[in-house]
């Protein structure tokens, strides 16, 4: 991952930056490369900081994006961005206009109404 350092001025931008970065690291998962290392992987031999990438994608069972067409080759876990983008818009129709709840509230009180309707109904018959 890299990123370019930009000089921010206004107090908006900086906050507007924290926001992002903040998204950003709710996204993300770091990842301690595993040990043991098999130096003999056929992805180790021919580029050691490919291997260490696959097998730390590996242990928290990621994706890697890559434009490396030999990394690709010799990792099961590489993508290419067109192929993650292609995932994603898989992923996003595939919900169609399923509704989804904002906050369903209803459901974990059902078993609560009559005890709710009780109480409301004490309170209006003796006020």
């Amino acid at each position: 991952m890299f990123f370019k350092q930009v000089k921010l001025n206004a107090p908006a931008q900086i906050e507007a930056a924290k926001l992002l970065w903040r998204a950003f690291f709710n996204e993300i998962t770091i990842v301690k490369t595993p040990v043991p290392v098999q130096m003999d992987h056929p992805l180790a031999l021919h580029d050691l900081e490919d291997y260490l990438i696959d097998i730390s994608a590996e242990a928290i069972d990621a994706t890697v994006i890559t434009r490396d067409a030999m990394f690709k080759r010799l990792s099961n876990r590489a993508i290419t961005s067109d192929q993650a983008l292609d995932d994603i818009e898989q992923d996003v129709s595939s919900l169609g206009s399923a509704a989804v709840p904002f906050l369903d509230l209803k459901s974990p009180h059902i078993e609560l109404r009559p005890q709710v309707g009780k109480c409301g109904d004490y309170r209006f018959v003796n006020d």
